[in-house]
């Protein structure tokens, strides 16, 4: 497999991983062991801040916890045909994808080709005629963009921020546009719900807000530690019905049961393309 041929490669025998620029990314590639399994792991990182992307050598089951609660949109949306995702990374969701909902198709917007590259010869991504790959800006695409997807999954980076122009109340409309009337956008968002550290999701979980009339929050990691950063997934839904939070599903219910329910602080307001101070929000995370 692809995983074998870089191995064998002999930057990674003397260094144990492989480290080179893109046009977009300063790129490392190594190879691990899964903590929670023991599985032999291949990482892509983009930042000093660890891992981007995680894929099981010998699998496509799914390494890192906040891709897990991507399932989510098995219960919000169980009927879903046709998905996008911005934000490809090593691809390791859109893998899961093609083999979990065999029904369905997905739309992948990555800014960066050369990763695209890495993850077709190092993380074993295949051609597949219901994945359909787009280099471009995420924002771009949301701008341009005529089709109506049933799940829109949100998991574009900057080191550990979310692009601004990605960010703002009219990016999530031209989001919340692109979607059929029973759709669900999650994203990806590493905050904290509550506390000193939690700028960033209070500012994107009200910009949600206010264009959506459904927005939930689910802490990925601690629900019980609201004020440390981890990952969060905001799940916005286009229908104006209140969402079940019960699953026959026990994977599915596990995840619903980590839902925060944030008291937003006022002053931190919605983002605009006017204003969007991520990085400053972001820089209080590494304090």
């Amino acid at each position: 497999i692809p995983f074998t041929a870089w191995a064998e490669k002999a930057e990674y025998r003397s260094a144990g991983r492989i480290s080179f620029s893109t046009p977009y990314n300063e790129v490392t590639i190594s190879a691990g062991v899964d903590g929670a399994s023991g599985r032999e792991v291949i990482n892509l990182a983009t930042d000093r801040f660890g891992h981007q992307s995680s894929r099981f050598v010998d699998s496509v089951d799914l390494v890192s916890p906040y891709t897990k609660f991507y399932r989510l949109a098995e219960h919000f949306n169980p009927n879903f045909q046709k998905t996008l995702m911005i934000g490809g990374g090593a691809y390791v969701f859109p893998q899961y994808y093609l083999k979990a909902y065999p029904q369905a198709s997905i739309d992948v917007v990555e800014i960066d080709p050369e990763l695209t590259k890495l993850a077709k010869e190092c993380f074993s991504l295949p051609d597949d005629p219901r994945l359909h790959i787009i280099h471009q800006d995420g924002r771009s695409y949301l701008n341009q963009n005529q089709e109506k997807y049933d799940v829109v999954l949100m998991d574009a980076f900057n080191s550990i921020s979310i692009p601004p122009q990605l960010t703002t109340k009219e990016a999530v409309r031209k989001i919340a546009g692109s979607l059929t009337p029973e759709g669900v956008v999650l994203v990806n968002v590493i905050s904290a719900v509550s506390g000193p550290r939690s700028a960033f999701f209070q500012a994107e979980y009200a910009t949600y807000q206010s264009v959506f009339p459904q927005v939930l929050a689910f802490a990925v990691n601690r629900p019980d530690l609201p004020e440390m950063a981890q990952n969060i997934m905001i799940v916005a839904l286009k229908s104006p019905s209140k969402p079940s939070l019960e699953s026959s599903s026990p994977d599915i219910q596990a995840f619903l049961q980590n839902i925060s329910w944030p008291q937003l602080e006022a002053e931190k307001g919605i983002l605009t393309d006017d204003y969007a101070p991520v990085d400053y929000y972001m820089s209080q995370i590494l304090l």
